[in-house]
């Protein structure tokens, strides 16, 4: 964590001059990504996605087979009410059908549900990466406007956990300009 940190205050000594006040600022990328329309939108449309599984065609024959299948199975083992013999085997073999067809059924349903998952997340992460890039450009803008010589983001963390900004004082925020930015330049529908 020592050499971490040594190597921050070293990269940070060599970009501003001895003597000077440190031209820091801070974003917090976290708190813009979270209330922007896009990301609720984005969210939204991604629930609804995944809820599109459970209602595909596939999910709702697999629920009938099941149904069928589990009343089967209360019929041979209800003791109440015995079935004949006749009528067992009968029952038995449509049993045996019933949980092939399962079978077959969950594992087509698996695979469809995993190939449409990925397919989710991939249009998710294609979505966060557009809209982070256009906070990352108008951050770049904005802290350039002001001369800032580094922009952190307090909301991060590093690949160990550890939050990438451990300790700030009174550094500038540049969050609620770069809302206004994206405000401004967010095209209407």
């Amino acid at each position: 964590m020592r050499f971490l940190a040594t190597i921050i205050l070293g990269f940070a000594s060599s970009i501003v001059p001895l003597g000077a006040n440190p031209e820091f600022a801070m974003v917090r990328v976290r708190d813009i990504f979270s209330t922007l329309p896009s990301t609720v939108q984005m969210e939204k449309k991604m629930k609804e996605d995944i809820e599109a599984i459970m209602k595909d065609k596939r999910a709702v024959k697999l629920r009938e087979v099941v149904t069928d299948f589990q009343r089967l199975e209360a019929s041979l083992n209800d003791e109440k009410k015995p079935l004949e013999k006749d009528e067992k085997e009968k029952t038995v073999r449509l049993f045996e059908a019933k949980k092939q067809e399962t079978e077959t059924l969950q594992e087509d349903f698996k695979k469809f549900k995993a190939q449409r998952e990925m397919e989710i997340n991939q249009n998710m992460v294609k979505a966060m990466r557009q809209t982070l890039s256009e906070i990352v450009e108008h951050s770049q803008k904005i802290a350039a406007k002001h001369g800032y010589r580094v922009l952190l983001d307090p909301t991060g963390n590093t690949n160990s956990t550890v939050p990438f900004v451990i300790y700030q004082k009174n550094s500038p925020d540049i969050t609620e300009e770069v809302v206004a930015a994206m405000k401004s330049t967010t095209k209407q529908p």
